[in-house]
């Protein structure tokens, strides 16, 4: 009984919340912390300069931007923060990086959000609007 408690407790879990230092961490297994367990990521908008990471047992704590690549949220994927946009990755290949941006016009009557598609060579490249702009970058 108590091997196999040991073999769950140590088991990788990829549902967990986590904070991303940098790209080479994606896909990366973690062993799930039960005591600083993270619970949701907070991204504050365009203008914040900080992340706020809420952990278990009702603990907050301040992550500054400029030192976090990106998160994952344990359900719809991993987000990434790119000058001061909120990015999901939605797919990642040997070739590209295809992202969703969620944008968003204030109209005199109603705001409008509509989510686009951009799309990159690598994760540090720059950001193009079509998938043809992008792959006629030359990755350095």
């Amino acid at each position: 009984m108590i091997l196999i408690g040991m073999v769950i407790s140590c088991c990788p879990v990829k549902a967990q919340w986590r904070v991303l230092y940098s790209s080479t961490e994606i896909g990366r297994e973690t062993i799930q912390d039960t005591i600083d367990l993270i619970t949701s990521i907070d991204f504050r908008g365009e203008f914040s300069k900080n992340l706020v990471v809420k952990y278990a047992h009702s603990r907050r704590k301040l992550v500054p931007v400029k030192n976090v690549w990106g998160f994952t949220d344990g359900k719809t994927g991993t987000w990434r923060i790119d000058r001061h946009d909120l990015c999901r990755i939605v797919d990642i290949n040997q070739v590209w990086v295809e992202y969703e941006i969620q944008r968003s016009k204030n109209n005199r009557s109603v705001p409008t959000v509509w989510i686009e598609s951009v799309f990159r060579r690598t994760f540090t490249s720059k950001i193009y609007t079509t998938w043809q702009e992008a792959m006629c970058e030359i990755p350095q």
